[in-house]
């Protein structure tokens, strides 16, 4: 194997990847798997919410997808994170410990010239036909129930990123 240098993907948090000799990510037991000549070449997708298990699971999943993920796990973090980092598209629970809501940084996005075009998705734990009304008229482009897997989410926003470099279908099995 291959160690690649680490690779800051959010403030905090630092994932390292570790590469085969074909070139292949190989997801290590402590799930980093970001890798410096992906964080350059793939789309960004900014993740915001408080569980860092969540976060990790997500990013991980995403990472090895094909995206460069960046964490938030506040509405304080994720305004400083897109606006430093201008992701392509923006993933958000709605519930937060501490601080603001996911709707009022989805209200802060919306409200920005420089960020209302940026896709915004909910992944929230709570579903009922006033979230997917609430999102729908504040433009998000998707909401989905937390459980999902990782695969659903990029399939998603592969949907909402059309013109992105990834492949149509992610190798979940490599």
């Amino acid at each position: 194997m291959l160690n690649q240098p680490p690779h800051r993907v959010s403030a905090g948090r630092t994932y390292s990847s570790e590469l085969s000799a074909t070139g292949r990510i190989v997801i290590p037991q402590n799930g980093n798997v970001m890798s410096p000549a992906m964080a350059s070449t793939h789309r960004t997708v900014l993740l915001v919410d408080d569980s860092v298990d969540t976060l990790e699971m997500y990013a991980v999943g995403l990472a090895h997808a094909g995206y460069r993920p960046l964490t938030a796990s506040d509405t304080a973090g994720a305004l400083g994170q897109l606006r430093n980092e201008h992701p392509d598209a923006i993933v958000t629970d709605l519930q937060f410990d501490r601080g603001q809501s996911g709707w009022e940084l989805i209200d802060e996005i919306r409200n920005d010239p420089e960020t209302r075009q940026v896709p915004v998705v909910v992944l929230t734990g709570r579903m009922d036909t006033s979230i997917v009304g609430n999102a729908e008229r504040v433009g998000c482009v998707a909401v989905l129930r937390k459980p999902c897997l990782p695969q659903e989410l990029a399939l998603v926003l592969e949907r909402v990123l059309p013109d992105s470099e990834l492949p149509l279908t992610p190798d979940w099995n490599r």
